[in-house]
């Protein structure tokens, strides 16, 4: 889903899978320009957040450029063009996808998986542990 709004972000892509964001300019925003959340394989190519060209604006947004926030896994951001915002020009971010709670043994942790959904990308090499012992989290 990809809708505007007036308060919030400019442009905002709502979930989704081999969603591609092309071609799009932004010239101002209360807040951040480019919202995308929730997807995976997504592309976002050529996309400006930049003062209106011709004008004497001091800045695009308020806040982030381009935000991809709780994304899963092969996106990409690429040949595009952040100019003067309030935050961050490019702010790819997720929540923590886990916590450790113990640490039973020199090179094992005890961790709560935050989402089952990422419980399947978890792997010795991410930690850098020679075992990994997880409990569900609890609701």
């Amino acid at each position: 889903m990809v809708y505007a709004r007036l308060d919030g972000p400019v442009v905002r892509i709502q979930g989704g899978s081999n969603v591609t964001a092309y071609n799009i300019a932004i010239y101002a925003g209360s807040q951040v320009g480019l919202d995308v959340n929730v997807c995976s394989n997504c592309t976002v190519t050529q996309v400006q957040v930049i003062p209106r060209p011709g004008t004497d604006r001091l800045m695009s947004t308020n806040a982030d450029g381009i935000s991809l926030i709780q994304v899963g896994q092969n996106n990409v951001a690429q040949r595009s063009r952040i100019k003067r915002t309030g935050d961050d020009g490019l702010s790819p971010n997720v929540q923590s996808i886990a916590q450790v709670i113990s640490q039973p043994g020199a090179t094992q942790v005890q961790v709560i998986i935050a989402s089952t959904t990422l419980k399947a990308r978890l792997s010795l090499t991410d930690w850098r542990c020679s075992s990994l012992v997880t409990r569900p989290a609890s609701p």
